[in-house]
């Protein structure tokens, strides 16, 4: 006696005859949505629960998800919303759920990333710049790296082998990677000289070679000059850091004082890893012991500390300061920028 036997909107005939539909029953495939709101506003197949067969129903992609209902992969990341949503818990509407850089489809199928995570390995830069940038074409985003840029004043480059202990130093150091290895992979870049026979102070780094010279500034770099003489606060010094900022580039001495008399392998490496440990984010309210002499060298066995004994390369491990896991939970990397 009724035009529309289950009254969601559609005539018996028409469900019949043209839409295969259940005329007794307004949800004829069982998703929640009227056989009528299925045609007229979702597009969907009112004969099918999951119209684009990407593993979640209609209804739960109009309701829950905010999916498209005739998309399977709504981001277009290269995985199904289904199988993103039960799976592997990213977002189908996000085609990088970590904003990493990476697809998640990219870091599932082909990089073997973990799309919930922008940076895995804890080194500041995210798995997208690790496998993607052009600078840090040797970095794994399953083990963390740190980049030096080194540039020198002219005649007071650090002789070829000076720095390799700081480099084993930090292979060495006990800090656990995703791939099961330990260390971090320390990549110095001696890239060119500056022009200038003059002392070199922190605000000269900063402010007159910095925009000249740092060719990896947008690159995740730190940025170091090895000097004759480098000089803070009007004073002579065996090194000195920018404690602020995204770069924190700092001075090493290669020689004494603007002399011909080259230091020894062992202090030039020593004064680089104490500069590059501020770079990295050690600084003395920290830890009483860094940057001064209240701490034996017995206690706290770091470059970090002046009482250390003069080439010592090394940072602590463990009581009372571990430099290594302040490195590993606080490193400050800087930017990588397109």
């Amino acid at each position: 006696m009724s035009a529309d036997s289950d009254h969601d909107g559609l005539n018996d005939s028409a469900e019949i005859e043209v839409h295969g539909t259940d005329p007794v029953s307004a949800h004829s495939d069982s998703d929640d949505l009227a056989d009528l709101d299925e045609i007229e506003v979702h597009g969907t197949d009112p004969t099918a629960a999951d119209t684009d067969g990407d593993g979640l129903d209609d209804d739960a992609e109009v309701y829950q998800y905010r999916t498209g209902t005739t998309a399977a992969d709504t981001d277009g990341d290269g995985l199904d919303d289904g199988e993103e949503v039960e799976i592997h818990g990213t977002d189908p509407t996000a085609a990088d759920t970590d904003g990493d850089g990476l697809d998640d489809g990219a870091e599932i199928e082909v990089h073997g990333t973990d799309p919930m995570q922008a940076d895995m390995d804890g080194d500041g830069l995210d798995d997208g710049a690790e496998v993607g940038h052009d600078a840090l074409d040797e970095s794994d985003p399953f083990r963390m790296d740190i980049y030096v840029e080194v540039d020198y004043v002219e005649g007071y480059k650090p002789p070829a082998d000076a720095l390799e202990p700081v480099t084993k130093a930090y292979a060495a150091a006990p800090i656990s990677n995703p791939d099961g290895s330990t260390g971090i992979r320390l990549h110095i870049s001696y890239d060119e000289a500056i022009e200038t026979d003059e002392r070199v102070s922190l605000d000269e780094l900063r402010q007159r070679y910095m925009p000249v010279y740092f060719d990896h500034e947008a690159d995740g770099y730190h940025y170091g000059i090895a000097v004759g003489d480098a000089r803070h606060d009007g004073r002579s010094v065996a090194g000195v850091t920018q404690s602020w900022g995204d770069n924190r580039p700092f001075l090493f001495e290669t020689a004494r004082d603007d002399s011909d008399q080259t230091l020894s392998d062992d202090s030039i490496a020593s004064t680089f890893m104490h500069e590059l440990g501020h770079s990295n984010g050690i600084r003395p309210n920290d830890y009483d012991g860094v940057d001064s002499k209240t701490v034996s060298a017995d206690r706290y066995e770091s470059t970090m500390n002046y009482n250390a004994p003069d080439g010592y390369v090394g940072y602590n491990d463990g009581a009372p300061f571990d430099d290594w896991a302040h490195i590993e939970h606080h490193l400050h990397t800087p930017a990588v920028r397109d």
